[in-house]
């Protein structure tokens, strides 16, 4: 389920975030959200064009927010929090389409 997968996820990130704050780190980041980024479209491809491309552009800010982050130490609770509202906000709609 991707419920569980999505706040594993989010706890797996909050703790990088927290913890190592190292270049590597923003690597394990990235990894994290792309393999989050698959397993929520693989759910959306059974969904409406409209849904995947407001999904998609929600994806896109969260890369952007760790893209525009030069500094791991800058990855910040508030860049984590962003991160984690946009992600429940796609769980809760792959959810309402299940």
């Amino acid at each position: 389920l991707i419920a569980n997968n999505t706040e594993e996820l989010a706890e797996e990130l909050k703790r990088q975030i927290n913890e190592e704050k190292s270049s590597k780190n923003l690597e394990n980041i990235k990894k994290n959200v792309d393999k989050l980024k698959e397993t929520t479209r693989k759910k959306l491809t059974k969904l409406n064009t409209k849904l995947v491309q407001e999904e998609k552009k929600k994806y896109n800010n969260i890369e952007k927010i760790i893209k525009e982050c030069k500094d791991p130490v800058l990855l910040n609770s508030e860049m984590f929090n962003e991160i984690y509202r946009l992600i429940e906000s796609i769980d809760k709609k792959i959810i309402g389409h299940e």
